[in-house]
Order: C-alpha cells, then sequence, then structure tokens
C-alpha cells in the first residue's frame, strides 16, 4: 500500500512538472509570435497574442513586459494616459514576479523619468542594486539612465563598477565602448567592442561597430566630436 501511494504522488509530481514545461513552452512561443506582430505595426492582435502568453503561464513576467511595452508605444504616440498607466502597471507585474528584469526595470525607470519622477527612477535601480550586489546588470541600468540625465561622469564610474563585478560583461563593455566612442578615445572602444563581441558573439551591431571602428582607426579622417552619439535612442524598447 505504502508503495502504491508513492507512485501515485511520484505520478502526480510528474504530471505537474510536464504541465509547467508545456505552459512555458507555450508562453515563450506567444510571446515570439506577439513579438513578431509588434513589430509589424499590428498591436492588437500583439496583445492578444501576449495575453494568450498569459493564459498559458499566468507568471511570465515576459509576457506582462511585452505588454508594458506595447502599450508604453501605444501611450506615447497617442497620449493616452490611461494606456500608460496600464503600461506601469504592468511593468510592476512583471516586476513582482520576476525581480531581476532587466528590461521590466529599464521601461520602467524610462517612464518615470519622462513623468518628472527622475529620482523614483534612480530610487528603483539602486535598490535593485542593494538586493543583487553580485550582479552587473542594475548597475549597467544605473549607467544608462545617469548617462540618459546628462551625467556622463557618474555613467563611467558606473560602468566601471559593473566590470569590477563582472569583468567579462558584454552589455557593461559595450556601453562603455560606446562612452568612449563619444569622447573620440576610438582605441580604448575598439577594445571594449571587441571584448563584448568575445563575450557575446551574437552581437551583429556591436561586430558592425568594430569594423566601422577599425576602418576609422586606420583612415582618421573622420573625426568624432566629444559627446557624440552614433547609437539609437535607449527609449527604443520593444517587446522580447
Amino acid at each position: 500500500m505504502p508503495r502504491l501511494i508513492f507512485l501515485i504522488s511520484l505520478a502526480a509530481t510528474l504530471l505537474a512538472l510536464l504541465c509547467s514545461s508545456g505552459c512555458n513552452v507555450a508562453a515563450t512561443g506567444h510571446n515570439i509570435q506577439g513579438r513578431r506582430l509588434y513589430e509589424q505595426g499590428r498591436f492588437a492582435d500583439a496583445l492578444n497574442t501576449f495575453q494568450k502568453a498569459l493564459r498559458s503561464n499566468p507568471r511570465s513576467a515576459d509576457a506582462y513586459y511585452n505588454m508594458a511595452a506595447t502599450y508604453y508605444f501605444l501611450g506615447k504616440q497617442h497620449r493616452n494616459a490611461a494606456w500608460m498607466q496600464q503600461a506601469d502597471t504592468l511593468y510592476r507585474h512583471a516586476l513582482n514576479l520576476d525581480p531581476s528584469h532587466k528590461d521590466a526595470h529599464r521601461g520602467l525607470a524610462v517612464m518615470l523619468v519622462e513623468s518628472g519622477r527622475a529620482q523614483d527612477a534612480t530610487q528603483m535601480l539602486q535598490n535593485w542594486r542593494l538586493r543583487e550586489p553580485g550582479s552587473a546588470e542594475p548597475i549597467i541600468e544605473l549607467a544608462r539612465l545617469q548617462k540618459e540625465l546628462g551625467q556622463r561622469d557618474q555613467a563611467s564610474q558606473l560602468l566601471i563598477d559593473a566590470l569590477n563585478v563582472d569583468s567579462s560583461n558584454a552589455r557593461a563593455l559595450k556601453a562603455m565602448g560606446q562612452m568612449r566612442e563619444e569622447d573620440g578615445q576610438l582605441q580604448l572602444a575598439l577594445d571594449n567592442y571587441i571584448r563584448s563581441y568575445q563575450a557575446n558573439n551574437l552581437q551583429t551591431d556591436v561586430a558592425a561597430k568594430i569594423a566601422a571602428l577599425q576602418g576609422r582607426i586606420r583612415s582618421p579622417s573622420v573625426p568624432v566630436q566629444p559627446g557624440q552619439s552614433r547609437m539609437g535612442s535607449v527609449n527604443q524598447y520593444v517587446p522580447r
């Protein structure tokens, strides 16, 4: 009899694990499909697909983030305060489910800054840093925010702090490369981009940066003005 109870319990556990795995797979598929619809400009269809992801897995932080990013974009486009508030709520849902979700942190920080609450955005990211002292991610996001606020020296120091935590962090190296490129320090920028690409060779934009900088260093006829940026706005968020 005890053996039968054990087998029943084991079967139930395996069934639950299979269901969880299947739900996650389905949610991931819906998130990917929704992102494609978003990129096609089919925003209503994208939101419906992200809702399907949540029905498959109600704890999908990515689905909440994707919906937030969509409402954020639509709210800005149409100056719709209700959609912006919805985006705020959804970003926070994503962070409740996954307190390490860097895209949700970034999206919410941008919203706070744009609504005149830069201090709240900074405090949120600082709290994340305190919760995860061994992670470079919150420091990178703090650096990004400080740069957007015009605090370049603070941003640079934060990137140094991030690399002290994780010397091979591809995102920190890329951000440092961008800072140095903007400041006209082309060789240092190139070194950072190369290290970033070595850490993550799926970064096609970084590969292009390396090739372009190598050409400019060999033929230094095009000067770079300090502070000049050749990157897109960090506020251009899309679903992941």
